[in-house]
This record gives C-alpha cells, sequence and structure tokens, in this order.
C-alpha cells in the first residue's frame, strides 16, 4: 500500500487516494511511501526504440521497494533471522499511522 507524502497532501503521510486498503489483512500489513518518488523511467511506446529518463512516479510499485529494501538491510545485519522474524521486526518497528494499533487502513504503520 501507498502513502502520500507530506508535499502531496496537507496532512502528512496520509493513505493515498490509488492506495489498497489493508483490511482483514491488517495484521501483517505496513505502509510505505508510495507517491512522488524519483525513479527511473522507460519514454516510448516502440520497445526497440525507448529511451531512459527519470521522474516523479506513483502507486504501490514505487511502495514496494521501500519495504523490500528494509527487508534486504535487515538481512544484511541479521542473516540468522527466520523470514517470520524479520516480518516481525518489520511489523513491531513501524510508525504507527491512523488508529492507534493495528487498523483496517495502515495496518501496523
Amino acid at each position: 500500500m501507498a502513502q502520500d507524502d507530506a508535499s502531496t497532501n496537507s496532512v502528512p503521510y496520509t493513505l493515498s487516494s490509488f492506495s489498497t486498503r489493508c483490511g482483514y489483512t491488517a495484521s501483517f500489513c505496513v505502509a510505505s511511501p508510495g507517491s512522488k518518488i524519483y525513479s527511473a523511467v522507460a519514454n516510448g511506446s516502440d520497445p526497440q526504440q525507448l529511451t531512459s529518463d527519470y521522474g516523479n512516479k506513483n502507486g504501490t510499485s514505487m511502495a514496494t521497494p521501500h519495504v523490500t529494501g528494509a527487508v534486504a538491510v535487515l538481512l544484511q545485519r541479521f542473516p540468522y533471522l527466520s523470514t517470520a522474524q524479520i516480518a516481525d521486526v518489520l511489523k513491531t518497528t513501524a510508525t504507527d499511522m491512523g488508529a492507534p494499533g493495528i487498523d483496517a487502513l495502515y495496518g501496523w504503520g
């Protein structure tokens, strides 16, 4: 799921309008930035003529690498942790967003 950054909305780090909600998956859901993410982009419609550039992108595809990067850092530092333990670290160290505790919008935060 994706959050807007502080410059997108007058309320910092709100859930992006295009994002999914945690809902019944709240117990294993975390939020990460997904709006105005400066990223590599491909320009053009012909696969043989594409050029590369950079620009601001939005979406859960921009939010996912933040969580993946956090997992990579944890695995580098703590290679002996299981995937369940890594998930626990992510969830229990997330900044609580929305309603206090685990909630249907942001999950763990």
